[in-house]
């Protein structure tokens, strides 16, 4: 009987956030520079999963235009809130990751329509 009310407290858990208006929301971070060194997208990556693990961070490189992405997601009350939030994870995760920051070229948000569409955690793929 206690296993049913533990596995029922996820559902509670997700009915508060809805009810409150809280969403998942995805956020890309670009930054110039670095997009062909894979050394320093997997540098990035580590001191992401080492700050936010919970965030499922996916780092991709653009050698064209010589870029660095981060995307993850998170939980907020709203588009504004998940803002906020996120910068806080890409100046930690970055300062975590002891890359000199370069330029942020793009910061893209959005929220997740369905949890099936995530990359796995911690998996670099192109951009």
């Amino acid at each position: 009987m206690e296993r049913a009310v533990i596995d029922g407290m996820d559902d509670i858990y997700e009915a508060w956030h809805q009810d409150l208006g809280h969403a998942e929301y995805r956020i890309t971070i670009t930054m110039a520079g670095y997009g062909a060194d894979a050394d320093a997208a997997e540098t990035l990556l580590e001191g992401f999963l080492d700050k936010h693990p919970e965030t499922g961070p996916v780092v991709s490189q653009n050698r064209e235009v010589d870029t660095l992405s981060v995307t993850f997601s998170l939980k907020a009350s709203g588009q504004e809130h998940a803002l906020k939030l996120g910068q806080v994870v890409w100046a930690e995760g970055g300062a975590a990751s002891g890359l000199q920051p370069t330029h942020v070229v793009r910061a893209e948000i959005e929220p997740v329509e369905d949890a099936e569409d995530r990359a796995p955690a911690g998996e670099r793929v192109p951009a």
